[in-house]
């Protein structure tokens, strides 16, 4: 019993991550009293003890070179005034509807965007995979990694994260400088 529910959580969680329709499956389908089944062939990475690199379009200009390195990394939400969440939107219209409820000062407003999840909340410590770096905006899109919202895509201000080891311990508090 409690081997189903693992399961069924971890297709759910599975799903979650990529997108993917339980009644109208992509990539994992589920057969009726007999289990999941992948829709799509699955590879096992030839092994080696280097990992493979993926190659990349060389960046245009230094500073692109410098946010191109945080792709693909892990790193941890943090905050200040000893905080122990962040409030985070989900993506850009998310973002802006809480700029324009924090400017009318809507606290209902603001509690709908978190009931609805459009804005989410993430506790210090929460590992994060950068996505997408946005210098112009000093923000990125990550993916979380651990928690309640496991799987979501959030909108992160760069100053919100600090520098981690694959999940390792973060070392210190010091924000990600992108300029380097």
């Amino acid at each position: 019993m409690d081997f189903d529910h693992s399961l069924n959580t971890a297709i759910k969680k599975l799903r979650q991550a990529l997108c993917d329709d339980k009644k109208k499956p992509r990539f994992v389908e589920t057969l009726p009293k007999r289990g999941y089944r992948f829709l799509v062939g699955v590879k096992r990475p030839a092994p080696s003890s280097a990992p493979r690199e993926i190659p990349v379009a060389a960046p245009a200009t230094a500073q692109e070179a410098a946010v191109s390195r945080w792709v693909g990394r892990v790193a941890k939400v943090c905050c200040d005034d000893g905080v122990s969440f962040s409030v985070v939107p989900i993506d850009e219209a998310a973002s802006a509807e809480r700029q324009r409820l924090d400017a009318a000062n809507d606290d209902v407003g603001l509690s709908l965007l978190i009931a609805s999840q459009r804005l989410i909340m993430l506790p210090v410590g929460t590992p994060v995979r950068i996505i997408e770096v946005h210098q112009a905006h000093a923000r990125c899109h990550a993916r979380v990694l651990e928690g309640e919202h496991y799987g979501k895509t959030a909108l992160l201000p760069l100053k919100l994260l600090a520098e981690s080891e694959e999940l390792g311990s973060v070392r210190g508090p010091r924000q990600w400088n992108l300029v380097s």
